[in-house]
């Protein structure tokens, strides 16, 4: 579980404390949002441009090949050309997406910079980011291998349809096993 720090929130006290969005925040200033009981609903803080969660969610997603979507439970082998996974914020927000990760075990054989698995995030018309798994993050390209993108930092709108992640070929990248992608996001408003 990931916050902003607390130096960023300026201790504990909030700019707001309220159920309306505030209007006309400056950059760095926060906002308890409440409901109509006065329960706190969440905790935001202005970008400059959005209202953001203070967490960032981690969402991890299982798949395997045959099944097209399996979250949690039984993992297995992929070597089908792509396998999607469907992934729904499950809410009434719009997805600020940090960072995206995904993690599997070569079964036989290396990744290389022409026979590789891409991890896409994207919904049902395009694909809106990628990374090229040509290498893990500690350059191995063979057994466990995790890669990271870089921070993406980017706002996607809400649909009704979720968004999904697929794992994709290029080339003839060795067959994996446990394929694991993992989703940070913030909610944005």
């Amino acid at each position: 579980m990931s916050y902003v720090p607390l130096a960023a929130l300026r201790s504990s006290a909030y700019d707001y404390d309220q159920q309306s969005v505030p209007s006309s925040p400056t950059t760095g200033q926060t906002w308890r949002e409440r409901d109509g009981s006065n329960s706190v609903v969440s905790e935001w803080f202005w970008n400059g441009t959005l209202w953001l969660t203070n967490r960032i969610y981690p969402q991890s997603i299982h798949a395997w090949s045959g099944q097209g979507v399996l979250i949690g439970g039984t993992i297995g082998d992929i070597s089908a050309t792509t396998d999607n996974i469907p992934f729904n914020e499950g809410n009434d927000y719009d997805v600020f997406l940090y960072k995206i990760h995904g993690m599997f075990r070569v079964i036989s054989g290396n990744l290389s910079a022409t026979n590789y698995w891409a991890l896409q995030f994207g919904n049902t018309s395009s694909t809106l980011q990628s990374i090229n798994i040509t290498a893990g993050n500690g350059s191995e390209t063979t057994g466990y291998v995790c890669k990271s993108s870089a921070a993406i930092n980017t706002k996607y709108s809400k649909l009704s349809t979720g968004f999904n992640v697929s794992f994709v070929k290029n080339g003839t990248p060795p067959d994996m096993r446990a394929p694991i992608a993992l989703i940070e996001y913030r909610l944005s408003r």
